[in-house]
């Protein structure tokens, strides 16, 4: 059951990212969020509630991964619940209208710095 619905949900990723196999390329980050604004505009375009699901789950991963990492290593984490999803969907979407040729990643990474800081 869930190899059915891995296929459901990435298929149409996969077919919309222009997914390759492995390559000799080295990659820092993988995934929907390594896509640029561009990409994740076209993606839209063809689905737009798939594109945001897929889209910002990579980003809540991602920025919960921010924060664990800051926490093992002794930096400063973010609240990300200050802001409701919502408000966070809507930066994203505006960030990657206005920056088009930028990654998604650096959307959240712009979204991580507009929230607080959470105190020891």
């Amino acid at each position: 059951m869930k190899a059915r619905w891995a296929i459901f949900i990435l298929g149409p990723v996969l077919a919309a990212s222009n997914w390759q196999p492995a390559r000799a390329q080295e990659a820092v980050g993988m995934g929907a969020g390594t896509q640029t604004c561009a990409e994740f505009a076209d993606f839209s375009k063809s689905d737009p509630a798939l594109a945001e699901r897929v889209f910002y789950a990579w980003a809540q991963g991602f920025l919960s991964g921010l924060n664990l990492g800051n926490q093992n290593s002794g930096h400063a984490r973010r609240d990300l619940a200050a802001s409701d999803t919502d408000s966070q969907k809507l930066f994203l979407r505006q960030y990657c209208a206005d920056n088009p040729l930028k990654t998604y990643t650096q959307g959240i990474l712009a979204l991580y710095l507009t929230l607080p800081e959470l105190k020891e």
